[in-house]
C-alpha cells in the first residue's frame, strides 16, 4: 500500500473543518443579517413617508421598533409619535441602572448561594449514605429525640438539629467551651433560667461545657439573685458547670461579656443571649465549621422560637421570616463581596486567642459589629453557618422592634464614622477587605438610595405614562420588564429556601412558608426598603445633630410557661401545678392571694421542683392543704 502523509492528513481535515465552521456560521448569522436588512428596509420606507402621526397603531409600532427614544399617543384618532423628553431618559436611565444592580448584587448571588448550598447537602447526604454503608450496612438511627424541658416541647429527629451516633464520631472533641450568657437582670429576670436549663440539658457538646452567667442590675433583686445563686447548687449532667457573677457598674452588654472574657481558660467561648436556645446539634456545627474553614470566629443564624406562644403574633412571622432572607442570602452575599462574615453579637463560637488583648467598646451601640470591623482590620476571618441555628424571643411590640433596629442602624453609623479612614490608611489590610468595608457602608446605603428613588419617582412615572401613551415606546418596556422579572427571582429563591427548612423546623416551617411569600414579594420588598430608609434617615438625623444616642433595652415577648422543673412560670401555670391541670379551678385561684402563694411554691428550692404533671395526686393534696383554708376549701369546692 501506498504510505501516508501525516502531513497532507491533517491539513486536509484542517479544511474540512474550516468548511463545516464557515457553514455553521453562514447558517447562524443569515437570519440576523436577513432580519436586520429587512428592520432597515422598513425604517428607510418609514423615514421616507415623512410622517410622525399614523392611522393604525401598527404603523406607530413599526415606527417606534425601527429608532428608540421614541413613545406614542392618541391624538384625534391617530398615533403621533413622539420623542423622550428629560424626564422620560431619567426614568429610564434610574430603571435600567436599578435593574443592572438588582442583576449583579441580588439575582446572581441569590443563584450561586442556593445553588452552591443545595449541592453541598447533596454531597454531606451521599457522604453519610456512605459512612453508614462502609459501617456495616447502615445501622439504624438511634432514638435521638429533642430533650426539652418539658414534653410541651417539640420533639425533633437527631437527622434535623442534633447529631447521630455516625456523625459524632467524626466530629472533633473540642476540648472545653465557655458559654457566656450576659444578662441585664431587671429586663430578663424571667426567661434567664429557662435558658440556663435549656443549654445544660440540651445543647450537644463532646468535652466540658462551663455556663458562665454575667449579670448587671442597677438595683439590688433578691429574689432573681437568690434564685441565680441556688442554681450554682443544682447538680447538673456530666461535664456541665455553672458560674454566675454580678458585674458591679457595669451599664452595657460590651462590660459584662468583658468582665467575662477576662475570667475564660477554655480555648473556645460562645456567646448566647439571655432568650436565645440554641438547637441541640448547633454548637458542634459551629465547633465544625471553624476548624474546617480555620477561622477566628463562626456566626451561626437566628429564627424566633415560640412562634405559637409569643405575644408577638404577626410581628413574630414578619420577623422570622425577614430573618431567613437574611441570614441565608444576605449574610452570605456580604461575604461573598468582603471575604469575611461578621459577629452579631450572639449564637457566635470564638477561638479564645483570637479575642486575646480585645475588649468590647461599652460606649458602641452595637459592640458586636464594632468587634467585627477591628478584628477584620487585622485580618482575622470569621465565617457564617446558618445552619447552626438558634431561636429567640420576638420584640413585644412594633415600637420595640423599631427601636431595635435603629439601635442596629445607629451603631453600624457610628462604626463607619469610627473606622472609616482606617478602611483607606490602615497598613496591611486586605485589599478584599477594603472594598467589603466600603461597600458594607457605603455603596449599600447608595444602592439603597437609588432604589429609593426608583420606587417614589420612577415607579409612579411609569405607571402614569402607561396609562396616558398608547406606546410607551421600547427603553421604557424592557427597563419597565427586567426589575419585575429580576425580583421575581429572588421571590422564587426565598420561598424554595422556606421549603427547604421545613424538615428542620416542622409545622412552623411549613407556616413560614406563606409568610416568606408574602415578605420576599415585591410588595413586602418595599415596605422593607422604606422602614430602612426611615432608620436610615433617623439615624443619620441623629448624629449630624450631634446628639448622644442611648441604649434601650428590647422587650421581648414572653412565652407561656412550658419550662423545666423550677423553670420561669407565670402566674396562671403556677396555680395550674399547684392545683392540677383543671382550667376551672386556675381561674378561680387567680386571685391576689393564692397567686402568691403559687409564686412561692414555684420559686422553691429547685433541687426539689418537678413538674406537678410527674408527682402522685398525694402529693398534689398535701400542697393544697399548704394554701390558706378558704382558698383551699373554694378551689375543692369547684
Amino acid at each position: 500500500p501506498t504510505p501516508r502523509n501525516s502531513t497532507q492528513d491533517h491539513i486536509t481535515l484542517r479544511i474540512e473543518v474550516a468548511k463545516f465552521l464557515r457553514s455553521v456560521a453562514r447558517w447562524c448569522v443569515m437570519p440576523i443579517d436577513t432580519h436586520v436588512g429587512m428592520h432597515m428596509e422598513k425604517r428607510v420606507d418609514l423615514a421616507a413617508l415623512g410622517k410622525s402621526c399614523f392611522s393604525t397603531m401598527e404603523e406607530a409600532s413599526h415606527r417606534l421598533r425601527s429608532e428608540w427614544w421614541l413613545h406614542a399617543v392618541q391624538d384625534d384618532g391617530k398615533y403621533c409619535v413622539e420623542t423622550y423628553d428629560v424626564s422620560h431618559k431619567v426614568v429610564a436611565g434610574f430603571s435600567c441602572f436599578s435593574a443592572m444592580q438588582l442583576f449583579l448584587f441580588s439575582v446572581v448571588p441569590f443563584v450561586f448561594i442556593f445553588l452552591r448550598r443545595r449541592a453541598r447537602q447533596l454531597g454531606a447526604c451521599c457522604h453519610r449514605m456512605q459512612r453508614r454503608s462502609a459501617a456495616g450496612g447502615g445501622s439504624a438511627r438511634q432514638e435521638d429525640y429533642r430533650r426539652g424541658p418539658s414534653a410541651g416541647h417539640r420533639q425533633q429527629p437527631a437527622g434535623d438539629n442534633g447529631v447521630d451516633d455516625s456523625e459524632r464520631q467524626q466530629r472533633p472533641s473540642g476540648d472545653g467551651v465557655t458559654v457566656i450568657v450576659p444578662l441585664y437582670l431587671p429586663n430578663e429576670q424571667f426567661v434567664f433560667r429557662e435558658t440556663v436549663e435549656w443549654i445544660m440539658h440540651n445543647v450537644e457538646w463532646l468535652g466540658a461545657l462551663t455556663l458562665f452567667v454575667v449579670y448587671n442590675t442597677p438595683e439590688d433583686m433578691v429574689e432573681a439573685e437568690d434564685q441565680l445563686r441556688q442554681m450554682q447548687r443544682i447538680a447538673w449532667p456530666a461535664n456541665r458547670y455553672l458560674r454566675v457573677e454580678r458585674v458591679h457598674g457595669s451599664t452595657s452588654k460590651a462590660a459584662n461579656l468583658n468582665f467575662a472574657m477576662r475570667r475564660i481558660e477554655t480555648p473556645y467561648v460562645v456567646v448566647y443571649d439571655a432568650d436565645h436556645h440554641p438547637e441541640r446539634g448547633s454548637l458542634l456545627r459551629l465547633l465544625e465549621a471553624l476548624l474546617r474553614e480555620d477561622v477566628d470566629c463562626v456566626q451561626g443564624s437566628w429564627y424566633m422560637r415560640g412562634l405559637g406562644e409569643t405575644q408577638g403574633g404577626c410581628l413574630a412571622r414578619i420577623v422570622d421570616a425577614e430573618f431567613l432572607a437574611d441570614w441565608y442570602f444576605a449574610k452570605e452575599m456580604s461575604r461573598m463581596f468582603m471575604g469575611n462574615g461578621y459577629f452579631s453579637g450572639s449564637n457566635g463560637l470564638w477561638k479564645t486567642a483570637s479575642l486575646a488583648g480585645e475588649t468590647f467598646n461599652e460606649k458602641a451601640m452595637t459592640e458586636d459589629f464594632d468587634m467585627s470591623v477591628r478584628l477584620i482590620m487585622q485580618n482575622k476571618r470569621i465565617a457564617f453557618c446558618p445552619t447552626a441555628r438558634s431561636g429567640e424571643l420576638a420584640p413585644i411590640s412594633w415600637s420595640a422592634c423599631f427601636n431595635q433596629r435603629f439601635r442596629w442602624a445607629t451603631g453600624w453609623d457610628e462604626s463607619f464614622l469610627q473606622h472609616y479612614r482606617s478602611f483607606a490608611m490602615q497598613p496591611g489590610v486586605k485589599l478584599r477587605s477594603r472594598c467589603g468595608l466600603f461597600w458594607l457602608f457605603g455603596v449599600k446605603y447608595v444602592l439603597t438610595m437609588i432604589s429609593l428613588f426608583s420606587l417614589i419617582v420612577c415607579l409612579p412615572l411609569t405607571i402614569y405614562w402607561y396609562s396616558t401613551h398608547d406606546i410607551v415606546g421600547q427603553p421604557m418596556n424592557l427597563m419597565g420588564a427586567m426589575p419585575t422579572y429580576l425580583g421575581c427571582v429572588t421571590w422564587v429563591l426565598a420561598t424554595l429556601e422556606a421549603m427547604c427548612q421545613i424538615p428542620a423546623r416542622g409545622k412552623q416551617g411549613l407556616i413560614q412558608v406563606p409568610v416568606v411569600i408574602l415578605v420576599a414579594s415585591p410588595l413586602g420588598y418595599c415596605c422593607l426598603l422604606l422602614f430602612m430608609v426611615m432608620l436610615q434617615v433617623k439615624s443619620c438625623a441623629r448624629l449630624c445633630a450631634g446628639r448622644e444616642a442611648t441604649w434601650e433595652v428590647t422587650q421581648r415577648s414572653p412565652l407561656a410557661a412550658r419550662s423545666r422543673p423550677g423553670g420561669p412560670v407565670s402566674e396562671r401555670c403556677a396555680a395550674q401545678q399547684l392545683l392540677g391541670a383543671n382550667p376551672f379551678v386556675v381561674e378561680v385561684a387567680l386571685v391576689p392571694q393564692l397567686k402568691a402563694a403559687a409564686l412561692v411554691a414555684a420559686d422553691q428550692d429547685a433541687s426539689t421542683q418537678w413538674s406537678e404533671s410527674s408527682r402522685p395526686p398525694s402529693e398534689l393534696s398535701e400542697d393544697r392543704e399548704q394554701l390558706p383554708d378558704a382558698l383551699a376549701a373554694e378551689a375543692e369546692e369547684h
